[in-house]
């Protein structure tokens, strides 16, 4: 913990740019570069992600990081106690052993055995576990070295890569960024492995020696944006409402699942009434079957004020990407209550003319494989 990093965190300039950015639309290409840099690790890995599948990619994942902690490499692994249900004990121990640091955030009580029931027997203690299990680590990252970070909302499984789903492999979106807003990601990992379980670890701790600047993390010009505290939660949301406003050409958004509050849907239904180019892509295929009908909900409230509104019909879309003008975020952030309020979240801002041509490229491909929803067509649903 002698890293400066985790002192205290100085108020950054204002950056333009990443030292150097990458998208990418496609599982095999993600994991693919993200395994062989792990190969190549020296120092650190820590991978924090919501879904870990003991699959193909799973293990194969497992095989390279444990591979890492063989050469000395310290590796950390955090998973979401919902999100990757599987994780347990015996899952720890086994990479414990192997020396791969692991704990689980906010895991279901019984996984530790009918000890730790007590801890949420009575009205009260179960009232503010249930609060506490509400707000689940949504966040999908793993920085390497303190150097690079892969940022994005693709989790650990399968179903992301067409070496093993084939036509139905999800169309999702990462990034690799490099800089040194990278502090920032380190640091929100930190914050959140405190507070996690493992195996020597019951009882929750905050690490009181990490502190955070709120003009640091909470600067609207930061290429990182979290979300672990209510006045970063306000400050970024207030953020995009204004880039939505001050917006002069377009607004492409990208969202696997789609019910912003009511504020962001005026300023995207004024924008657009304004004459700005206002699409939002939704999926038509999802994992989570009751989405379809809630954004379709939504998208026909945005259609009467002349907003555009496609299905993406391939495939699952699990992507979260927002284009403005110039500027665009990759990440895991939804556009719904349970990111804006509960859940913990991690986008990357990216800037570079290569990475918004990507951006750009891949919505208006994914555009010619959707449907434009119109008024007539959700009057027949």
């Amino acid at each position: 913990m002698n890293d400066p990093v985790f002192q205290v965190l100085p108020e950054l300039p204002q950056m333009d740019t990443w030292d150097a950015e990458r998208i990418f639309a496609d599982g095999d290409d993600f994991f693919g570069s993200l395994l062989a840099e792990i190969s190549q690790a020296k120092v650190s890995i820590d991978l924090e992600i919501y879904i870990f599948e003991t699959d193909d990619l799973g293990q194969r994942l497992l095989a390279a990081l444990k591979a890492a902690a063989a050469r000395k490499v310290r590796v950390r692994v955090m998973v979401d106690g919902v999100g990757s249900p599987g994780w347990n004990r015996e899952t720890l121990e086994a990479l414990v052993e192997q020396g791969v640091q692991t704990r689980i955030y906010r895991p279901y009580p019984w996984i530790w055995g009918p000890k730790s029931l007590k801890r949420i027997l009575g009205f009260r203690r179960f009232q503010r576990w249930a609060f506490q299990n509400n707000r689940r680590n949504h966040r999908k990252t793993c920085v390497i070295d303190g150097k690079s970070a892969w940022v994005g909302s693709f989790n650990i499984s399968n179903w992301h890569l067409k070496e093993f789903s084939g036509e139905n492999a999800w169309r999702d979106t990462g990034a690799r960024v490099e800089g040194e807003e990278i502090g920032k990601i380190r640091f929100a990992f930190e914050r959140t492995w405190v507070k996690a379980w493992g195996l020597h670890k019951i009882k929750m701790r905050f690490f009181k020696r990490i502190r955070w600047s709120r003009g640091g993390f909470g600067n609207p010009d930061s290429l990182v944006r979290l979300n672990f505290s209510p006045f970063l939660r306000r400050r970024f949301y207030r953020d995009l409402q204004e880039r939505v406003l001050r917006g002069r050409e377009r607004v492409w958004i990208t969202m696997a699942y789609f019910n912003p509050r009511r504020s962001l849907m005026r300023v995207l239904r004024f924008s657009a009434q304004r004459g700005m180019d206002v699409r939002v892509l939704i999926p038509k295929k999802t994992d989570v079957r009751f989405m379809r009908w809630v954004a379709t909900a939504t998208a026909e409230k945005l259609l009467a004020k002349k907003v555009k509104v496609y299905e993406y019909l391939p495939t699952v879309l699990h992507a979260k990407t927002v284009l403005i003008d110039d500027w665009a975020t990759v990440g895991s952030s939804n556009w719904n209550h349970r990111s804006f309020i509960h859940d913990l979240e991690i986008d990357v801002v990216t800037r570079q003319d290569a990475s918004l041509a990507a951006l750009n490229g891949q919505f208006l491909n994914d555009l010619s494989s959707s449907e434009e929803l119109t008024l007539e067509i959700l009057q027949e649903r």
